[in-house]
């Protein structure tokens, strides 16, 4: 992935207002490097909020728990946990767009809209095909007798 790693060149006002830094003549412009480094973190912690959201819209459409995973044993378990699931994944959006407006301001309208569609296509290339939840079935033992736990 990080052979096609888009590396925008910052923005002057982003340099001269130093919010790459500062230095003795002014705001610090940073090298190849570092704009590499950048662009690589912040492909790391998008493409993390990416599967991060994509986890939460499974939740919410399967009903199953947004953090585990697993499925709830009743109706009233699997409203709870899409309740949740949608406002995990709202708070996983606004994240996820705090990072590309702070990336926008650093390098420019074009190049965020750039770094969106390589994230979210190395996300798709992540995301596991999933397979609806299997509900357990309790096997029952016909051939013994049922058995009395307590109670009158």
């Amino acid at each position: 992935i990080t052979d096609r790693l888009p590396l925008p060149e910052p923005l002057h006002e982003a340099v001269r207002c130093g919010l790459f830094g500062r230095c003795s003549d002014g705001g610090y412009r940073p090298s190849d490097g570092e704009i590499r480094a950048v662009v690589e973190a912040q492909v790391e912690g998008l493409v993390a909020l990416a599967i991060e959201i994509e986890s939460y819209s499974h939740a919410e459409q399967t009903g199953c728990h947004p953090l585990s995973g697993r499925p709830a044993r009743s109706a009233f378990r699997q409203a709870a946990n899409r309740q949740r699931a949608v406002r995990c994944a709202h708070d996983a959006r606004v994240r996820f767009l705090g990072h590309l407006g702070a990336y926008e301001r650093a390098f420019g309208h074009e190049a965020t809209l750039e770094l969106r569609e390589f994230v979210l296509a190395a996300a798709a290339t992540m995301i596991e095909p999933r397979q609806p939840p299997q509900r357990r079935v309790r096997s029952v033992n016909h051939s013994s007798p049922p058995v009395h736990r307590g109670g009158c």
